[in-house]
């Protein structure tokens, strides 16, 4: 009985590290999702990840942040909603500081 040893070839990534650096720094999360769906156990996976959370948390600061400027232009300027909305700015802005 003759024994016949295939040896695997490595996989070839140059399609998904053409992919990544075409995308690598960009800001747009849509771009590493794209990366995602097409390479789901790619070697990028990580840092895709980590540029997603990255880019949805400072739209979500943003978002914030124009909302309590338009909560303030449009709501009466009663004191107490003032005080109220300053609050809760600083509350999340205490959370976020200690990663709670």
């Amino acid at each position: 009985i003759e024994q016949v040893v295939v040896k695997k070839q490595p996989a070839d990534n140059s399609d998904e590290r053409l992919f990544w650096e075409s995308i690598k720094d960009s800001k747009n999360v849509n771009m590493f999702e794209a990366y995602l769906r097409k390479f789901p156990n790619g070697m990028f996976l990580e840092l895709a990840d980590i540029n997603i959370q990255k880019y949805i948390r400072e739209q979500l600061e943003r978002e914030k942040r124009q909302l309590n400027e338009l909560l303030l232009k449009y709501t009466p300027k009663h004191p107490k909603v003032i005080e109220l909305v300053k609050s809760v700015v600083d509350l999340k802005k205490r959370l976020k500081d200690k990663n709670y």
